[in-house]
């Protein structure tokens, strides 16, 4: 079976994620790189054409996909030279955009040019997730009634994008309204002095009525917790540890009236480490398959207009926005990377 040939576009910490998930693929192969630093040329063997220069590659080079890990301002131009040069399969790092004129442009060109756009918010590949998300559909705890998420060290929109998007995964509803607070004191942003993107807390509502709540601030140190509430049970899920805990009424207390607090029994769930290298092997083999894409430009989009609401919330005394946010809102570009 011959190897589906890609480029990638971006070098840093993510990019070379990217690479490592290539090589355990045996259905990958890279065979380009670029990257505005000309040393990152040391990363790579000879058989990767490597250069500074985008065009130059697309000149020089012929592979059947393209990654983009670069930081988030550029992923609108980057990926639309792409389209435009005819390449039919594009994975972008997340957040798909800095604005969700830009982003609603990018779904809207690659729906009318055909081009497969895939977005990465891993956890749509990680094994334990889409096993989560088959329990819930199943209505292991119930209807879902609220989600309670933790993460320490502030970057709402970098660390929430990737919640905003679970939550929509495993409930397939949408965001109604949302408010929230931001951090007024920021650290200065690992990727540059030229990014910013403050912590803060706050709740989302579902178009079901499901509450979201988020405290992503900088002020302590934990690492993700979530905590998803059903009708009838709970789960808990601490990444770091690998520890999750799903419980539920038993069949004899099921139909018991809600009010009734009864004790809840622990159900099996054996889960595996989260793993960015074989989430990312996972959704570029999926992409250079026919395989029905798990998280597409849309899906981008979604959980970038999440982000953007808690900024305008906070920009309109913390008062709740309802979405999709209106028109005005979408041409903003957010120093996000």
């Amino acid at each position: 079976m011959d190897k589906k040939k890609l480029c990638l576009v971006g070098c840093g910490p993510m990019g070379m994620r990217h690479v490592q998930s290539i090589a355990l693929s045996k259905k990958l192969e890279l065979v380009a790189a670029c990257d505005f630093d000309a040393q990152k040329k040391d990363s790579f063997t000879k058989d990767v054409f490597f250069s500074t220069d985008l065009q130059n590659i697309f000149n020089s080079v012929d592979f059947d996909g393209i990654i983009v890990a670069t930081n988030g301002p550029s992923h609108y131009e980057i990926v639309l030279r792409a389209i435009d040069h005819g390449v039919k399969n594009i994975f972008c790092e997340k957040p798909i955009a800095t604005s969700l004129t830009d982003a609603e442009q990018m779904y809207e060109t690659s729906k009318q040019k055909n081009v497969r756009l895939s977005i990465n918010h891993a956890r749509r590949w990680m094994p334990s997730y889409t096993k989560l998300k088959s329990l819930i559909d199943s209505k292991v705890i119930g209807d879902i009634k609220h989600f309670s998420f933790q993460m320490a060290g502030g970057q709402l929109a970098s660390n929430g994008g990737h919640f905003w998007d679970l939550v929509r995964f495993l409930t397939n509803q949408e965001f109604s309204h949302i408010l929230g607070f931001l951090d007024s004191e920021v650290e200065p942003n690992p990727r540059g002095k030229q990014f910013r993107d403050p912590g803060g807390f706050g709740v989302g509502v579902l178009n079901s009525g499901c509450r979201v709540f988020f405290d992503m601030v900088a002020d302590y140190s934990n690492p993700f917790f979530l905590e998803i509430m059903g009708s009838h049970g709970r789960i808990l899920i601490d990444e770091k540890s690998n520890d999750w805990k799903i419980s539920s009424r038993t069949k004899e207390n099921w139909d018991l009236p809600l009010s009734r607090r009864t004790t809840l029994e622990q159900l099996k769930f054996n889960p595996m480490p989260v793993d960015m290298i074989q989430a990312s092997q996972l959704a570029l083999e999926e992409l250079m398959s026919n395989a029905l894409i798990s998280c597409n430009a849309y899906d981008g989009f979604k959980s970038l207009e999440v982000s953007v609401a808690v900024h305008e919330s906070e920009n309109n005394n913390n008062t709740f926005i309802h979405l999709p946010v209106e028109d005005h809102s979408k041409n903003i570009s957010y120093p996000f990377t």
